[in-house]
């Protein structure tokens, strides 16, 4: 009982202390970085402000077609804490700071007791988590706290996902109904959320298949509850249809022949390749410009993550951060080349590539781990590269990418504008 009771404290100041550096992440200079908005954004606080007073409506094609959701928590907010920029990308914020903690949550269930150590003294020394480690890479990234620092709603959707996960892989330990019915929740809220979150379906029910002891039961019981928390989309979407979809998918091309879509696939592809390892995502909003999505720490350590998935023996949680990986990359890869590479649809692939990169610790650590001194001077240069993955994020976000804003968020004073 002790043991359990000093986990529980452990997980709780983890959890804490993740919160606290997601915070300072994402509301540092919050209104300063970026200062004005986007013009998506003042499109998005037209459809916010639009909802009010009119009959609920779980889509509109208004911007090109968007589901709700997200919009009615932005003018709930609106009208409690009043017009303002900050309320404005509040519930973007938020949600990056939830979904970092129920990634370590994750991290915790999958990474157990894996942690390094370094010698304070010669009879002490400090232990830290590989699964804190492996959140701290996901927060720190500039891919993840930028896209939470204004309005775009893929924090939203990743929350959602998971919360999803998260109670999804305590049924899997469990069997237990009441966690598997938070997961179908989860997954629908993030169906009806941004529109990659429409797929994120098939992982859930993936893990449900292959680790229920009563698969009819549980997979209707995870259905139903998914069906009525959808059901308003899906009801709009059987007599019209998504005009994201019918503009962006080449697959509903009918001109295009099998070689051409292939050639699409090939193409986009490679194009998410650049965007990791090379040239990066050119949308200033998105990325600093010609700076590649992962810095050399983090795909060094990401490539390293990746080389042990395929040499060892894969557990059940390799294989499912690797089909989450391949969903969150799906989006990407249907879409017209053009619209590629982009960050904000594959944002969705953050916590798969901050599972390998902390694989990626793992396995240096498995080739030294007979070996005292080894073990010690892998730890201080794992916490040193780590220090500097850290320092570059937030010197190329800050110090670099804010200045490109200036220009992609080039819209000021809007608030002052409207009615309070």
């Amino acid at each position: 009982m002790y043991n359990i009771h000093e986990s529980m404290k452990r997980t709780a100041f983890y959890a804490l202390l993740v919160a606290f550096l997601a915070s300072v992440f994402i509301f540092y200079q919050f209104n300063q970085a970026p200062k004005g908005l986007s013009r998506d954004e003042i499109d998005f606080v037209s459809i916010a402000l639009r909802l009010d007073g009119a009959p609920y409506q779980a889509y509109t094609t208004a911007a090109t077609g968007h589901s709700t959701l997200y919009f009615y928590v932005i003018l709930f907010l609106f009208k409690t804490l009043g017009i303002s920029q900050t309320s404005f990308r509040l519930t973007s914020a938020v949600s990056g700071v939830v979904a970092a903690v129920f990634f370590y949550l994750i991290c915790k269930k999958v990474l157990k007791k894996d942690s390094i150590s370094l010698h304070i003294t010669k009879n002490r020394k400090l232990t830290i988590e590989v699964a804190f480690l492996t959140t701290l890479i996901l927060i720190s990234m500039r891919w993840y706290f930028g896209f939470a620092r204004f309005s775009f709603e893929a924090t939203f959707l990743l929350m959602f996902e998971l919360i999803a996960l998260y109670f999804v892989l305590l049924f899997r330990s469990s069997q237990s109904i009441p966690y598997l019915v938070i997961s179908a929740l989860a997954t629908g809220l993030a169906y009806n959320s941004y529109t990659p979150g429409r797929i994120f379906v098939l992982l859930i029910i993936a893990i449900i298949f292959v680790s229920s002891k009563n698969k009819k039961l549980h997979l209707a019981l995870f259905s139903g509850f998914f069906a009525v928390t959808i059901a308003p989309l899906t009801q709009y979407f059987l007599t019209h249809e998504d005009i994201r979809i019918q503009q962006q998918l080449y697959l509903k091309n009918p001109e295009l022949s099998i070689f051409d879509k292939a050639g699409y696939f090939a193409t986009n592809l490679w194009k998410n390749i650049r965007m990791l390892f090379g040239e990066g995502d050119m949308n200033g909003r998105h990325n600093y410009p010609y700076k590649s999505a992962l810095n050399p720490v983090l795909y060094s350590l990401f490539g390293l993550g990746l080389f042990s998935f395929f040499r060892i023996k894969r557990t059940f949680f390799h294989n499912m951060f690797a089909g989450y990986l391949l969903i969150g990359l799906l989006p990407t890869l249907l879409t017209y080349p053009h619209e590629n590479p982009n960050m904000l649809r594959t944002f969705t692939v953050l916590p798969a590539l901050a599972f390998f990169v902390g694989q990626g610790i793992v396995w240096i650590y498995t080739q030294v781990k007979d070996d005292v001194k080894k073990v010690q001077i892998v730890s201080v240069m794992i916490i040193i590269f780590l220090t500097i993955s850290i320092f570059y994020e937030a010197r190329t976000y800050f110090v670099f990418q804010k200045l490109v804003f200036i220009q992609a968020f080039d819209v000021m004073n809007v608030f002052s504008k409207l009615p309070k």
